[in-house]
């Protein structure tokens, strides 16, 4: 299963944004404001799949049309690399577009899985981190080393000034 297709999109609706680091690893991006620098085990203990239940009925001679934020392209991408969930059969029906030329619809319905921390615990588990400078290379010195915590991701010119880090 890869991500790599998905990788570019940030946005997690009102949940927060879309870390794409351990995806392949966990079958499901992390979603949040900032993941927080956490231990591997505190990781696997407090982290939560929760899934979005979507639907929409796609006009298919119109490519770029979208539902919850995807088109139907995306969703049957999501389907086929196994992170997202086809809900139910899909539903064809011919009907006509706005110019009376006959167009085939799609219904559908799907599920998007991604992994969140509680807040409470997100809250507790970000309000202990201190800032360190050149915290983004922090990850080159413990890199995945058992029990420790590890930085994921930093600014894109290796700096920490981002303050965004990724599971």
């Amino acid at each position: 299963m890869s991500f790599l297709k998905f990788q570019g999109k940030q946005n997690g609706q009102d949940r927060g944004n879309i870390h794409w680091q351990r995806a392949s690893r966990d079958g499901a991006p992390f979603r949040g404001s900032n993941a927080p620098i956490i231990r591997e085990e505190e990781f696997e203990e407090f982290a939560e799949r929760v899934w979005d239940s979507k639907y929409g009925t796609f006009d298919t001679s119109n490519p770029d049309e979208r539902h919850c934020g995807r088109t139907y392209q995306e969703i049957l991408d999501g389907i086929k690399i196994d992170w997202f969930q086809l809900l139910g059969e899909r539903q064809y029906q011919w009907g006509k577009n706005k110019d009376g030329r006959p167009v085939m619809y799609v219904f559908i319905e799907w599920g998007e899985p991604y992994l969140e921390l509680p807040p409470d615990k997100a809250r507790t588990m970000s309000a202990g981190v201190t800032k360190v400078e050149d915290e983004a290379r922090y990850d080159r010195v413990i890199h995945d080393s058992e029990g420790q915590p590890r930085l994921l991701r930093g600014s894109q010119n290796g700096g920490g000034s981002s303050g965004s880090f990724v599971l």
